[in-house]
């Protein structure tokens, strides 16, 4: 019991040093049209950029994005007033929520589009 759990740890840890790190890495993203690139960009975790692309045209269609202290999104190029706040990802969810915040962003945007 204890070498799984000991398993399970140093697994956590890595996947977490791997997004710590400042590299880009792919998130699990439902739309195979569509990847969700997160990095890293100080703050320990509260400085990071999530950016939903368009993998055929290779543009950004959401960036949601955290400056250490204040919440930002852009969409399609054009920055919208966020209301989140940074501390609300700083869970261990933290990937799961991005994830599920991305998506209500795009349902919402999606829903604005064919008013």
């Amino acid at each position: 019991m204890l070498k799984w759990a000991f398993i399970a740890f140093v697994l956590g840890f890595s996947f977490s040093s791997a997004y710590a790190s400042g590299n880009k890495h792919n998130m699990d993203w439902p739309n195979p049209q569509e990847k969700l690139v997160y990095y890293s960009c100080g703050c320990a975790d509260s400085c990071w950029v999530a950016d939903l692309q368009d993998k055929v045209k290779n543009t950004s269609k959401i960036e949601l994005w955290c400056d250490c202290e204040t919440m930002h999104l852009k969409i399609k190029g054009v920055e919208k007033p966020y209301d989140g706040e940074c501390k609300s990802f700083e869970n261990e969810d933290k990937f799961d929520r991005i994830t599920a915040e991305i998506a209500k962003i795009q349902a919402l945007n999606k829903s604005k589009n064919k008013k």
